[in-house]
């Protein structure tokens, strides 16, 4: 029995040329939706720099900051992210009057994702975190 044909005069057959575009599009629809509803904090590296801080009472904090590595300088990186986390404490207490404890120095490497046209390239960013608790004097 023959199918009937729709008003553009196909039977409902997809050539193979077409199915495969079909796939092809669907794929790269998934891929680029994912990269782009995927969380900022899982799937960006500027998504994973800067302040996170935590009252833990009326007059302290936990505070971390995290900066890109520079591996050419990682001392004058280290300075720039103790300098930065420092200002914020400041920040935070109001004055310079404030002391710190618990200081942990971390290199967290984080992985994620990049599209360049048609290739998806696995890249590593090492991190620099500096974190310790913040008590206001």
């Amino acid at each position: 029995m023959k199918k009937p044909h729709d008003q553009h005069g196909s039977t409902g057959k997809q050539t193979p040329v077409i199915a495969l575009k079909t796939l092809l599009l669907s794929i790269s629809l998934l891929l680029f939706n994912g990269c782009t509803t995927e969380p900022a904090s899982e799937g960006q590296i500027g998504a994973w720099v800067g302040y996170q801080e935590q009252q833990l009472s009326e007059s302290s904090y936990q505070l971390s900051y995290t900066d890109k590595a520079d591996p050419a300088d990682e001392k004058a990186a280290w300075s720039r992210v103790e300098g930065l986390w420092q200002q914020r404490a400041q920040e935070l207490c109001g004055s310079d009057n404030y002391m710190s404890s618990k200081m942990v120095y971390d290199t967290p490497c984080r992985t994620h994702y990049a599209v360049y046209g048609a290739y998806l390239r696995r890249e590593e960013q090492c991190l620099l975190e500096l974190s310790g608790v913040v008590q206001c004097q």
